[in-house]
């Protein structure tokens, strides 16, 4: 693995993936906004930052390394989707497909459009107006309530694990730190025949306690206090990580289902992850370390919050209580 000294522009370098050149595609000068998913910032941007192009019939959107919103981290935004996309895969969550791209000069990624032919993008907050709520905040138990509500009044069908994808998520933001999942990166889709699921996860660049690093640097020390105290949940009142977990644990005792994922992510070997990532991308060491200490906090934190509860089929105990 390559130490910071030794990078050159990019954050990270690819071994056996190539970057995909985008100059063998139609680029779209300008796109409805309606028409944009809800993650896809940059859409009036001035410079050449997250641009669109027609990929497999799809509109697709490549995100630079020149966007001007917060240039310090833009490189560490791009790489978080990336291992957002590969972590959430291999703990068997959907998530939108990336990979490294470049057009002429410019190096960023691609993040592929998860749409179908006659699919239907549906935001968080068109589902929770059905709670006629004056804050509909983006919990698990709005959208439980909602979702067959939503159903009902407009003749569409849900998906057998449309729930069961939402824990998924929840967790997943949980263990990756995720500042941004507010409810318009909450998107559901309605296809054609009128079924209506969660749409892959999207938007992840500011996973890792991103925002917190611009002014700590690489010191999770100080991440780590911040978020033992408080920590911001987009469309949430603030929790302790502490209690943020148990919340999670309580909501996993719905449905086995929910708890089988449970036991899965905090018996998940992240350093085992990061490892066979580096076969393929090379990536800035004290990063990867950073980012291996959110996720590991996330799982200590889940760890505690089941103290006392049998998990005797994935072998894990509750530690003993104690501060985060």
């Amino acid at each position: 693995m390559i130490k910071q000294n030794d990078l050159s522009q990019n954050l990270y370098l690819l071994k056996n993936t190539r970057a995909l050149n985008l100059k063998r595609y139609r680029f779209i000068p300008r796109i409805k906004e309606e028409d944009a998913a809800y993650s896809f910032d940059g859409l009036s941007s001035n410079s050449f930052s997250n641009k669109w192009f027609l990929i497999g019939k799809r509109q697709s959107i490549f995100k630079t390394y020149d966007d001007p919103l917060y240039p310090e981290v833009r490189k560490e935004r791009i790489l978080n989707e990336m291992l957002c996309y590969r972590l959430a895969t291999k703990l068997g969550i959907n998530a939108a497909p990336c990979q490294p791209a470049k057009y002429d000069e410019h190096d960023g990624l691609i993040s592929y459009s998860f749409l179908k032919d006659g699919d239907k993008m549906i935001s968080g907050t068109n589902i929770l107006q059905v709670l006629n709520l004056l804050i509909a905040r983006g919990t698990f138990e709005n959208f439980a309530i909602a979702l067959p509500e939503y159903a009902t009044k407009n003749g569409v069908l849900l998906d057998d694990e449309i729930e069961l994808d939402l824990f998924k998520m929840m967790v997943f933001d949980f263990l990756t730190i995720q500042e941004d999942r507010h409810l318009g990166n909450i998107i559901f889709i309605q296809d054609k025949n009128g079924n209506l699921k969660l749409a892959p996860l999207f938007d992840n660049e500011f996973a890792f306690a991103i925002v917190e690093r611009m002014g700590t640097g690489e010191n999770f020390d100080l991440i780590k206090a911040f978020y033992s105290s408080t920590r911001p949940r987009p469309s949430e009142v603030k929790k302790t990580v502490t209690n943020e977990a148990y919340d999670l644990f309580k909501i996993s005792e719905r449905d086995d289902r929910f708890k089988d994922f449970l036991k899965e992510v905090i018996s998940f070997d992240v350093e085992k992850f990061f490892k066979e990532l580096d076969s393929e991308i090379s990536i800035d060491e004290d990063y990867i370390t950073h980012c291996k200490k959110c996720f590991e906090y996330g799982q200590e934190a889940l760890k505690t919050a089941c103290k006392g509860i049998e998990l005797a089929d994935s072998g894990i105990e509750g530690d003993e209580e104690r501060d985060i």
